[in-house]
């Protein structure tokens, strides 16, 4: 046994000094060590051999146990697949990065239908990244608004108690989140977009944003885009601004986001279809905002165009994109420091 696990650890470590990108290819290393437990008798448990694995690659042992995570979470969404006599693509074929795996589980939330759909279109490169993080920041704040557990409480419980369920409940996501999810997703609702995969990149949403802190007037945006799928010229970004409505409640609203028209070059009205049809006709004053519409297949149907604002506050809201776009990219690099640390001599 110990020589199976000496030879699995030089694999593992060669491949994680090499190559620290092809996570499943160490997930299926790790994963075999702890399924047949060759870690004995040399180690007290899994958890110390993996650490010498993080001492000896000098990769972060949160990067390993995340990991594992992802690769034990969709291998039981395959089961499960199975049983039901349904087919999902193997881990190596399924393009599912480490933590695109972890906010399909979070924002999932124990919804059976929710997981497959997330896990078809991030498979399928139709979920980006970064659309599956700022929906988990909408579905967080509602889970903290409603009194909701968040997330967890540590590593530990992540990885023992939330790994144990073998049954998946079909309790839906709130109807705020599923349309976050589907402006987060793709421009294609835009009108006038040409949407080409190079125009991915040219699209981003942020979610629950305050741009203007500090100003009691303005209320946070439930969602602000800055895209540059429809602008024609170059260099040049156009901002839209969200109400996202599922709610008689959230209708309520409206009259207090009056003062967002002035930050941003289109404005929306983001509802599901229920809502729409309690809403009546819109005042006056939000004549120039558009109406998107949410399907019952998820997907946004544009009921009426936006006009086009003149904002004397647009580069306030273009400075609050700035500074989270280099919040992201500062806290992205700040995770592959962990990961990408050079091997000692």
């Amino acid at each position: 046994m110990l020589s199976k696990l000496g030879e699995i650890e030089r694999s593992l470590k060669h491949l994680l000094l090499t190559d620290r990108r092809a996570w499943v290819a160490s997930f299926r290393m790790m994963e075999e060590v702890k399924k047949q437990q060759l870690w004995k008798p040399g180690y007290s448990s899994f958890s110390n051999w993996l650490s010498t694995i993080s001492e000896a690659t000098r990769i972060h042992i949160s990067v390993l146990w995340d990991r594992l995570f992802a690769g034990e979470y969709y291998l039981r969404f395959e089961a499960r697949e199975a049983r039901a006599g349904r087919s999902a693509p193997s881990l190596e074929k399924a393009r599912l990065g480490v933590e695109k795996l972890k906010y399909i589980f979070r924002i999932a939330g124990g919804s059976a239908e929710r997981e497959r759909d997330l896990m078809a279109k991030a498979s399928e490169g139709i979920l980006t990244g970064t659309a599956l993080r700022q929906t988990w920041k909408m579905e967080r704040e509602e889970r903290r608004l409603s009194g909701r557990a968040v997330g967890f409480a540590n590593g530990y419980e992540r990885r023992n108690a939330e790994l144990k369920p073998d049954t998946v409940s079909e309790a839906p996501l709130s109807p705020r989140t599923d349309l976050i999810l589907a402006l987060a997703r793709t421009p294609s609702w835009l009108p006038g977009s040409s949407i080409k995969p190079y125009f991915q990149d040219g699209y981003e949403l942020f979610s629950e944003l305050a741009v203007a802190p500090g100003r009691a007037f303005v209320p946070r945006f439930d969602a602000l885009a800055a895209e540059s799928v429809t602008t024609r010229e170059t260099g040049r970004v156009a901002l839209h601004g969200f109400a996202v409505c599922a709610s008689t409640q959230d209708l309520e609203r409206l009259q207090n986001l009056r003062a967002q028209l002035d930050f941003v070059d289109f404005y929306w009205l983001a509802a599901t279809e229920k809502a729409l049809e309690s809403l009546g006709t819109l005042p006056d004053s939000w004549d120039a905002a558009g109406i998107l519409a949410l399907t019952d297949q998820g997907t946004l149907t544009v009921k009426k165009n936006a006009s086009a604002l003149h904002p004397l506050l647009r580069s306030v809201a273009l400075e609050a994109v700035l500074f989270q776009s280099i919040k992201k990219v500062r806290d992205t690099a700040a995770g592959k420091k962990w990961s990408s640390r050079q091997p000692l001599p």
